[in-house]
Formats: C-alpha cells, structure tokens, sequence
C-alpha cells in the first residue's frame, strides 16, 4: 500500500518539504494529546489549512524571529496537494480495512443499553506506511512530464500511521469491516475531488481543509449512532447458547462452528444454561455430537471423537 500510495503520489507531483514535515508532525503529536484517534493525516492537515487560512489575514504580523519562520512554513505549505495525500491515504485504509478489518476483530464483553453484559467485538488495526514523496518544485531537476500539483525529482521519506478503531455489538466483524470500509472509500473520494478542486481554485483550499475534519468526525459520529440504533446480536435466545468467538486451533473450529452461531444441543441434552455445555460434553468421555443453528436459523449437525488426552473444552467462547 505504501508503494502504490507513493506511485500515485509522485505521478501528481505532490511535493513536501522539510519544514512542513516538522510542521505536520507538531501537529499531529499535539492532537494525539487530546485523543489518539485524532492522530491522522487528515486532521493535521486540515487543521494547517485553516491555521494557514487565518494567518492570511495577517500578512506581516507575524514576521519576525521563530514564530515568524513558522507562519512562513505554513504560508508556504501547498494544503491542497496535501489533502490530496490525505484522501490517497484513506484510500489506502479503506482497502486494507476491506482486507483484514474481520480477522484482527477482539471478542469483548461490554455494557449494553440496559446496563446488562452483552458481547461486541473491537475492530482495530494500525499500519506503518513507509512513504516516498517529492522535493518541492524548484529543489531538484524538473520531471520529465507536466505534474497536476508541481514537484521535481528530489524524493524524501516520510513515515505514516494509518488505521482505524470501530466498536460494534449488533454486526458481525465481517460486516462492520465492510461498511467502514465502504464509508471510509466514500469519504477519501470526495476529499480527493474537493482537494483536486482546491488545487485548480485557491478559494475552495478552506473548504477542503475543513471537511478533511468534519466529514472525518462524521464518520465517527455516524458509526456511534447506527450502532445506538441497533439491537446487540451477541445476546443468549431462549433456547442454546450463543457463540461470540471460537479460539485458534481449537476443537471448537476444526468442526467448523462459527462465531454468531447457536450451540443448541451437546449429546442431546438443550441448553438453556452455560454450566449444561461442560455436563453434557462429559456425557460422553468418547464422543462429541452436537446440533447447532446457523447464523441463518437453520440446524447443522456436528461430530467428533474425543482422544485420550485432548481437552474437554470445545474452545468458544459463550456471549
């Protein structure tokens, strides 16, 4: 991903100096003070484009000694073709939330609306992206094709954390990894076309920068609300146990059980209680018969043989 996100990258030309390195950095480490998830690209980013939108009212105020090279810096800073990165980026996220958000989901047990225990799933991953930039225009030899936002062949480095942190009770991990992947696609795609539009008109710079952040806290705001909206699925029906999670390498996975699914009877016995799972697998030292009901509602029936030895535990874990 970080090669791709490079490639693109150096194709429009977007270019990154040294100082507005240091400058995104400060940023983003003063943002992560306030919470981590703020610690993003697009949250720096959009925050110097308004920082650089209200300085521009102050054309010589703030010139002299330190904090004039600073306002300098940020003046200088091409916000447009940064936000550009930004929705790169996410891009990036979003494919690999697609990818592999389901498998680094952690079963949890947390507090439901009622204040009763229900199980959920944590969704949360972070990648190192090792990432290749241009010098900015006038540093280095010019490319040998007309870039969209400037750049020449000079290339700097510049380490970057993506990632993203989901909480859910009512969805699957697989399908909570889907839909913020899809709304984080939809999200690098219009700040793509409001960067791109910037780029061309200086004017819509603000505008971008700010739904860098807002429509960012968007996303947020919205996941909270449809998961409020919801009834936690991880919850025991009547009749069974409900599975929330099924360890590694466990005998509880090599029947093939599920997470979602509903363990409804063990050797025949109907279990209306967790302690009746562990009394009906002793049943039977020999053998493990079970019938279980699908995420669909419908039975499947499983079975397997129980060697001197092995441990009597399936290895799930009950809601």
């Amino acid at each position: 991903m970080g090669l791709v996100v490079s490639i693109a990258a150096v194709l429009l030309g977007i270019s990154l100096s040294g100082t507005a390195v240091a400058c995104i950095w400060v940023v983003s480490l003063v943002l992560s003070l306030l919470r981590v998830r703020y610690l993003c690209f697009a949250y720096s980013i959009g925050l110097l484009g308004i920082i650089q939108f209200v300085i521009s009212f102050f054309p010589d105020a703030l010139d002299s000694g330190t904090v004039g090279n600073i306002t300098t810096a940020i003046r200088e800073m091409d916000i447009p073709a940064l936000l550009v990165l930004a929705a790169l980026l996410h891009m990036a996220e979003a494919l690999l939330a697609r990818r592999q958000g389901a498998k680094l989901a952690t079963p949890l047990f947390l507090k439901g609306k009622r204040g009763m225990v229900v199980g959920g799933y944590q969704l949360q991953a972070f990648w190192p992206l090792p990432l290749f930039l241009l010098l900015p225009s006038g540093a280095g030899t010019d490319l040998p094709w007309h870039s969209l936002l400037g750049g020449s062949l000079g290339i700097v480095s510049l380490p970057v954390i993506i990632g993203f942190s989901e909480m859910t009770q009512g969805m699957l991990p697989g399908r909570k990894a889907a839909r913020t992947a899809g709304r984080l696609l939809i999200y690098s795609i219009v700040l793509l076309g409001l960067s791109l539009l910037a780029a061309w008109w200086s004017p819509l710079t603000l505008v971008a920068a700010l739904a860098a952040i807002v429509l960012h806290e968007g996303l947020s705001w919205y996941s909270a609300l449809e998961e409020r909206s919801i009834s936690p699925i991880f919850v025991h029906p009547p009749r069974g146990r409900k599975v929330l999670a099924v360890r590694p390498d466990s005998p509880g996975q090599e029947l093939g059980i599920l997470p979602g699914e509903i363990l409804l009877k063990v050797n025949g016995v109907l279990l209306t209680d967790a302690a009746q799972l562990h009394e009906a697998l002793r049943m039977n030292p020999a053998f493990c018969k079970l019938e279980v009901l699908n995420r669909e509602g419908e039975s499947k029936y499983l079975q397997s043989p129980i060697y001197e030895g092995d441990h009597h535990q399936l290895g799930i874990i009950l809601v």
